[in-house]
């Protein structure tokens, strides 16, 4: 026994579908029946998709499973960064508040002759 993919593709082969060539051009039918046609249609080639998707499965779990592994260091650094940045955080802060003691101090010099 195969894969599930493979059994159902087998099984879908056995039963010959015959494209009738029915479109929505199609004069003389029913236009439920026209409805169930196309329906059909997409609904084999949706079938032959999800199975693609199901056979590839394993590989993108495992391939997520190296992602997830890839992340963790990286997460596990940005924890030290985040700490380095609060900190140069407090530092502009104190500089700025520097800055603002300067400009007001040399305000207070430049402006010494418009008070007297």
């Amino acid at each position: 026994m195969g894969s599930y993919s493979e059994d159902m593709t087998f099984i879908l082969s056995q039963n010959q579908i015959q494209d009738l060539g029915i479109t929505a051009d199609t004069p003389n039918i029913h236009p439920s029946m026209l409805a169930y046609i196309l329906n059909q249609r997409h609904f084999i080639q949706s079938y032959g998709n999800m199975l693609a998707t199901q056979d590839n499965m394993p590989a993108n779990h495992g391939n997520m499973q190296g992602i997830h592994g890839n992340v963790q260091p990286i997460h596990g650094n940005v924890q030290p960064i985040h700490g380095n940045v609060q900190l140069i955080h407090a530092n502009l802060q104190a500089i700025h508040g520097h800055m603002q003691a300067i400009h007001a101090y040399n305000d207070w010099h430049m402006h010494l002759f418009d008070r007297m």
